[in-house]
C-alpha cells in the first residue's frame, strides 16, 4: 500500500491515478510472490504443508499429532533445523508447498505406482555426461559439498550417533569450516518432499559414488535412530547419481513407498535373517531384513560386491527405521537433462518424480511399466549363491 501511495504522489501529484496505481501494484505483487518463495497460502490451506497431502510427510506436522507422536527426539532435531531453514528463504532454491513446488500427485493406477510433477526441480543443472561403469572416478574439479555453502549443513553425525549442530559463518564454503572426518546432514536444496536431505559420510575424502561396508554401516546406525517415515536411498553411478560424492538421500513420505507395499516372496531363511523378491515388480528387487545393522551389512554388502564386480548400477533403499535394506540391481542408465523423465531412484521404487509438467500429464502406466522394464539389467545375479560365498565382500573404502 505504501509502494502504491508513493507512486500515486510521484506521478499524479496526490491526483487518484488507480488505473495506473493497479497495474503497478499487481506487478509488484508478482515480484513480492517470487521473493518469499510463491508461498502466501497459509499453513492449515496448504496440504503439503499441514499434512493434508495424501503421500507427503507434512512440513508443519504438528498439525497431525498422530504422525508427530512417532517422531524420535533424535529425528526432530534434524527435522525442526531443516524447517528453520526452509523457512528462511535463502537456503532452497524453492519452498515446498509454493506454487513453484506444490507437489502436484497423481495415482498411475498400477502397482499403487505415483506420479509427482516435480517441476522446482526442472531448474537443477543438466549433466551434459555420460558413464559406462558404475566406479567412475571423481572429477576432482567437478561439484562436491565440499563447495557448498555453509548454511547448507544441518549437523555433523558421529559414527557414535550424537548429533552437533554447526554454529558457523553461513556464507564460507563447508570446506574452509568442517574438519574433513565429518559426516555431515546437508539439505537438499532441490527437495521433492520433506525434509529432503544429504548425509556424506568423511565428507572431505570426496569419495567416489560407490557402495562401502562404513558407509551403509552409518546410514543403518541413523535410520535406526529414526521412525518408519524415513526413507534412505543409494544411488550408484548409472542408477540416477547426479553428483559423483559419496552421499545417501534422506527424505520422509506419510505412506509406505509403493515397493514397500508390494507383495514379497520369501527367499531365504536365516537363523537371524530372511531374503524376500518383491513379487511381480518390473525389476526384480531384494528386500533384506536381519536382527542386527552388523548382520545386515554383511548381507547387503555382499549383494553389492558382486553388482561392482560385474559393472551392474543399483538402487538401495533403507526403511522400517533401518531395519530392511532394499536391493535392486539394474542396467546401467545416462541422465545427460535431469528436467526430463527418467528411471532413477525413486521411479524404482514406484514413486515417479518428474520435472516436466507436459510429461507429467502425459505419461500413462503402461509407458511407466515399459520404461522400469527396460532398466533390467542384462545380466540377472543368484542372491542364494551369492550369500554362499565366503570371500564376496567390498573391498576398500
Amino acid at each position: 500500500y505504501s509502494f502504491c501511495t508513493l507512486l500515486e504522489m510521484h506521478h499524479g501529484r496526490g491526483k487518484r491515478n488507480w488505473r495506473f496505481v493497479a497495474v503497478i501494484s499487481f506487478c509488484a505483487l508478482l515480484v513480492l510472490q517470487q521473493l518469499v518463495g510463491n508461498s502466501l497460502v497459509s499453513h492449515d490451506q496448504n496440504p503439503v504443508l499441514s499434512g493434508a497431502h495424501p503421500y507427503h510427510f507434512p512440513v508443519y506436522f504438528e498439525n497431525v499429532p498422530s504422525l508427530a507422536s512417532e517422531l524420535t527426539e533424535f529425528e526432530l532435531r534434524v527435522m525442526m533445523s531443516w524447517r528453520a531453514k526452509h523457512e528462511a528463504g535463502n537456503v532452497f532454491r524453492y519452498k515446498l508447498g509454493s506454487s513453484v513446488e506444490p507437489l502436484e500427485t497423481r495415482p498411475l493406477n498400477v502397482k499403487g505406482m505415483v506420479l509427482q510433477a516435480a517441476v522446482g526441480r526442472a531448474g537443477k543443472r543438466k549433466l551434459n555426461r555420460t558413464t559406462s561403469s558404475v566406479t567412475e572416478p571423481v572429477n576432482k574439479n567437478g561439484f562436491n559439498f565440499g563447495k557448498a555453502k555453509s548454511k547448507e549443513v544441518i549437523a555433523v553425525y558421529s559414527t557414535a550417533g550424537v548429533l552437533e549442530e554447526p554454529s558457523v559463518d553461513p556464507e564460507l564454503p563447508v570446506a574452509q569450516v568442517f574438519a574433513r572426518e565429518n559426516n555431515l546432514i546437508i539439505v537438499n536444496t532441490n527437495p521433492f518432499a520433506a525434509f529432503h536431505f544429504l548425509l556424506a559420510p568423511v565428507y572431505g575424502n570426496v569419495q567416489q559414488q560407490k557402495f562401502t561396508r562404513e558407509s551403509l554401516a552409518l546410514a543403518l546406525s541413523y535410520g535406526r535412530k529414526c521412525s518408519r517415515f524415513l526413507k534412505l536411498i543409494f544411488n550408484s553411478i548409472g542408477a540416477g547419481a547426479s553428483i559423483n560424492h559419496h552421499h545417501w538421500q534422506g527424505f520422509y513420505m506419510r505412506t509406505q513407498l509403493p515397493i514397500e507395499q508390494a507383495p514379497a516372496v520369501l527367499l531365504i531363511q536365516g537363523s537371524d535373517y530372511t531374503v524376500h523378491e518383491v513379487h511381480d515388480w518390473p525389476i526384480r528387487s531384494y528386500i533384506f531384513s536381519a536382527d542386527t545393522a552388523d548382520k545386515l551389512v554383511s548381507l547387503v554388502s555382499k549383494v553389492v560386491a558382486k553388482l561392482l564386480s560385474t559393472n551392474i548400477a543399483h538402487n538401495l533403499l533403507i526403511y522400517n527405521s533401518g531395519k530392511s535394506v532394499l536391493v535392486i540391481p539394474r542396467k546401467i542408465g545416462n541422465f545427460p537433462d535431469v528436467t526430463k523423465k527418467q528411471v532413477a531412484a525413486m521411479e524404482v521404487l514406484g514413486f515417479w518424480v518428474i520435472p516436466n509438467k507436459a510429461e507429467y500429464d502425459e505419461l500413462d502406466k503402461m509407458e511407466a511399466l515399459n520404461f522400469l522394464s527396460k532398466s533390467r539389467p542384462a545380466t540377472e545375479i543368484d542372491i542364494a549363491d551369492i550369500l554362499k560365498s565366503p570371500n564376496e565382500d567390498v573391498q576398500g573404502k
